[in-house]
């Protein structure tokens, strides 16, 4: 009894030991293990007792490859006590860039695609993220696919809710707020640097709603999607009582003003327009 009293206490020791030298022995750790999950960075230092640093930090799963210039992050045993605590600590992180490539499954198996698929994918990432990085920073970084890509200058995630400053695809540029709560309707505002441009959208499941706006003008867009695809089963577009300048409308040495009222609906592949 006496000999295994004196083995737990060596091992409680050498796990209290392990704890608090844990700066010292993270970064030969991550060297070890990180490769094994996707993971290689360049160096590592330590920032205080609490805190470390990785440099060009590179993350391989599958079709996509992330790379990150900086991540600055609690320690494993400080995350794990603030994280209990309720009180996690920030992580952030320096430019970035996600390359996303069709995966070798998609290819072979025909994995379904389209807004509905995107969406549960969505979602899982952000309970992911809401869980285990439920506060952090980034700066400026890109996401590239086959035949697109989003630039953002920073962004910002906590409580669930991605904020950025502005987002970029191809020619439109808008600063975004996107509320992501867990088994509710997602909201999304956005608005162009100008102020003339912006729009209002709530999601959940299938379904996508809100309002829509362009040069002081407004419309109520609302579209419903398939179990694959993006070309939406039935959608519709409602604009009433609109006024456009001839200038902004580029036919400023015809018409001071365009005026009248819109509505487009999509359903089962036929297309109504009723424009004044």
């Amino acid at each position: 009894m006496r000999r295994l009293v004196l083995i737990l206490g060596s091992l409680a020791a050498a796990l209290v030991a392990a704890v608090l030298l844990l700066p010292w022995w993270l970064g030969a750790a991550l060297t070890s293990i990180g490769p094994s999950f996707g993971l290689t960075f360049g160096n590592y230092a330590r920032q205080g007792y609490s805190r470390f640093r990785v440099e060009t930090v590179e993350i391989r799963r599958a079709a996509v490859t992330v790379k990150i210039a900086t991540i600055e992050a609690d320690t494993p045993s400080v995350w794990l006590w603030r994280r209990v605590s309720g009180n996690p600590g920030a992580i952030s992180a320096g430019a970035w860039s996600v390359d996303v490539r069709p995966a070798q499954s998609e290819r072979v198996t025909g994995e379904p695609r389209g807004w509905v698929p995107l969406r549960k994918k969505l979602e899982m990432v952000a309970d992911r993220l809401a869980y285990w990085l439920p506060r952090a920073s980034a700066g400026p970084g890109t996401v590239d696919w086959p035949g697109g890509g989003l630039a953002f200058a920073s962004v910002g995630w906590e409580n669930r809710v991605l904020t950025s400053s502005e987002v970029k695809f191809r020619a439109l540029k808008a600063a975004v707020h996107l509320s992501a709560p867990h088994g509710q309707e997602w909201r999304v505002a956005a608005s162009t640097p100008d102020g003339l441009g912006g729009a209002e959208l709530s999601t959940e499941g299938a379904a996508v709603h809100g309002t829509a706006k362009w040069w002081g003008q407004s419309a109520d867009v609302s579209a419903r999607f398939a179990a694959q695809g993006w070309l939406p089963t039935e959608a519709s577009l409602r604009s009433k009582a609109w006024d456009i300048t001839g200038e902004n409308a580029k036919l400023g040495g015809h018409y001071a003003h365009i005026r009248g009222d819109a509505r487009l609906d999509w359903r089962e592949g036929n297309l109504t327009a009723d424009v004044d």
